[in-house]
């Protein structure tokens, strides 16, 4: 919210009661504010419902906690990202009306696997911001987009241009760029960078084998029954021709991962997508092929406030 905020002070109010079935453990707390600090919360709030007699150990854990937040140093939050996450406001507010869960289900597992889990320190840039030229993506060695399937031809020929101008970009939605806000096809726009064609044809796949990484070959990016089917979905691709690399194909042989050199720079386009939040519920490697780019474009990794956890006692 720091990064969409445009750096204004953000409050964040974790959950401190039974939701949805599940009732917050201490430790949950205590993930949950650590998380809030380090991407650069100014102040915590607990939202609970009489925890101090339904749940008396999480409410002693929000007074601990509390004490702790308001003595302790200042958490040292980096101020030089080399890595960006575009969000797609239009696509997430298009979930509205085609019944999706409106949880930012992408954004959220692009956060855990290039944070949480590769230690990389990123910013968040929405396309509105794009739009106004409140950010420019020239500043990161590496840009990804979890989800565009509805993006203005503005936003889209920025991030474009970026690509053209030496940036390297990772398309983990299929059907990024599919859609203007007005209903008219952008789609010429992810055929010319991605150097592919998607022929609508779909299929269910839960593993990419990687060609050409060395120290990787099957990586799982599906739990089996995933409730994220819909975004897991696989497609079926048309490469447009030699200068257009296979870095991954699906078990049934079809393409599922393509790299092509764009002006100056690089697309890596996935044509079934890895983000969704069931991926950090299985045993796979898609985060060391994550790692893998940010190494080739010399993004630093694991960096030291990843590890930052408030102390448990």
């Amino acid at each position: 919210m720091k990064d969409l905020g445009n750096v204004k002070p953000v409050i964040t109010v974790c959950q401190a009661f039974h939701y949805a079935g599940y009732t917050p453990t201490p430790d949950d707390l205590r993930e949950w504010v650590s998380q809030a600090l380090k991407m650069g919360a100014v102040r915590i709030e607990f939202y609970e419902d009489y925890e101090r007699y339904r749940h008396p150990e999480l409410y002693k854990e929000m007074i601990r906690l509390s004490k702790v937040i308001t003595s302790m140093n200042k958490v040292n939050v980096p101020d030089d990202p080399d890595t960006g996450i575009i969000v797609s406001l239009d696509s997430e507010a298009a979930k509205n009306v085609t019944g999706e869960c409106l949880s930012g289900d992408e954004i959220y597992a692009a956060y855990s696997i290039l944070g949480e889990k590769i230690g990389s320190w990123f910013e968040f840039v929405s396309d509105r911001q794009l739009e106004r030229g409140e950010k420019d993506l020239k500043k990161y060695k590496i840009v990804y987009l979890p989800l565009g399937k509805y993006m203005t031809r503005q936003s889209v020929k920025k991030i474009v241009n970026y690509v053209k101008n030496g940036g390297v970009l990772v398309i983990t939605d299929p059907l990024a760029f599919e859609y203007n806000i007005d209903g008219s096809s952008l789609a010429n726009y992810r055929e010319d960078i991605t150097g592919v064609k998607i022929e609508k044809t779909t299929f269910d796949a839960d593993r990419f084998k990687i060609k050409g990484i060395e120290g990787l070959s099957e990586i799982l990016f599906k739990k089996k029954g995933s409730f994220y089917e819909k975004i897991h979905q696989a497609y079926s691709v048309k490469s447009s021709g030699s200068e257009v690399k296979v870095l991954g194909e699906f078990v049934n042989g079809k393409g599922a991962i393509f790299e092509k050199n764009y002006g100056k720079g690089k697309v890596i386009y996935f044509a079934a997508n890895p983000m969704a939040p069931d991926i950090l519920l299985i045993d796979t490697k898609i985060d060391e092929l994550f790692r893998y780019f940010q190494k080739i474009v010399g993004a630093k990794i694991d960096r030291p406030i990843w590890r930052f956890l408030i102390p448990e006692k």
